[in-house]
């Protein structure tokens, strides 16, 4: 399964009605829980899941991406570039969780499955990645989408969806969550860094830091429109966001384009 296309069956389903049937695409994601966590446990020494970008039924990387000779290589390797430091998938799933559960008011969908998955995407970050000397965290090794490999430093897609995920789970009923997980909520929303922008403040940027070298044909930096929400009609930063969207380097109708949706939440119908 790779994650930028099955997801796309799913994003639109609330809007038609069709709530019910993103059950089996959480349940596919619990079932792989363990399997994560174990992975991160072996790979980094760390608490938590990450889902990978290509995942099999049984939790695992394809070989394909993850290689066929791994002599001589250590087991946290990934040795396909496209995917190898790629965070932002668990932030998403956990993002459209919650959309679910604003949209139908299932408590037990959000007891038996959302709460759970965010508990191990948040408890990841938690303890993989170093924090700065003002407590923020610094996300490294990490990738903007496909698009930038080299360099990568609090990568767009994954800070802005931790940005809203820990806000949300924040403000979630207190009698719905845990003591114990709402201060993990609340510890990991306090380190978020800040969106990325570039320089002068007026445009979405990919990273806070990255070597400018494009890998693939994406606008990570847009990802904080859609999929995730933290810019757009309604929302903070819509001038930004439409800046943004204006130069964006691919403009594309077609294959992993998403500039309609993003189009669509910024207010750009036409």
């Amino acid at each position: 399964y790779w994650r930028q296309n099955t997801r796309l069956i799913y994003h639109g389903m609330l809007a038609r009605g069709d709530g019910d049937r993103m059950k089996s695409l959480f349940d596919f994601y619990f079932r792989a829980l363990e399997g994560c966590r174990a992975r991160a446990r072996l790979y980094h020494g760390v608490s938590g899941a990450y889902f990978p970008e290509t995942m099999t039924t049984f939790a695992t990387y394809g070989n394909g991406d993850y290689g066929w000779n791994r002599d001589g290589i250590d087991v946290n390797v990934v040795q396909c570039p496209y995917w190898q430091w790629a965070w932002n998938q668990g932030p998403e799933l956990v993002a459209m969780m919650l959309d679910h559960y604003d949209y139908c008011g299932d408590e037990q969908l959000l007891r038996e499955r959302t709460l759970p998955i965010a508990r191990e995407v948040l408890a990841y970050f938690d303890t993989r990645f170093a924090r700065d000397a003002n407590g923020v965290l610094v996300i490294t090794p990490t990738q903007s989408a496909e698009t930038y490999w080299s360099g990568v430093v609090n990568d767009l897609p994954t800070v802005v969806g931790l940005r809203e995920i820990t806000a949300r789970l924040c403000a979630l009923p207190i009698a719905s969550v845990d003591a114990s997980d709402r201060e993990l909520f609340e510890r990991v929303r306090a380190a978020c860094p800040v969106m990325p922008l570039t320089s002068d403040g007026l445009r979405l940027s990919p990273a806070e830091k990255f070597d400018p070298v494009r890998s693939n044909c994406e606008n990570p930096e847009l990802y904080a429109v859609w999929p995730f929400n933290g810019v757009g009609v309604g929302r903070e930063h819509l001038d930004i966001g439409r800046a943004s969207y204006a130069a964006r380097v691919e403009r594309m109708t077609h294959g992993w384009t998403q500039d309609g949706m993003q189009a669509a939440r910024l207010g750009l119908a036409d």
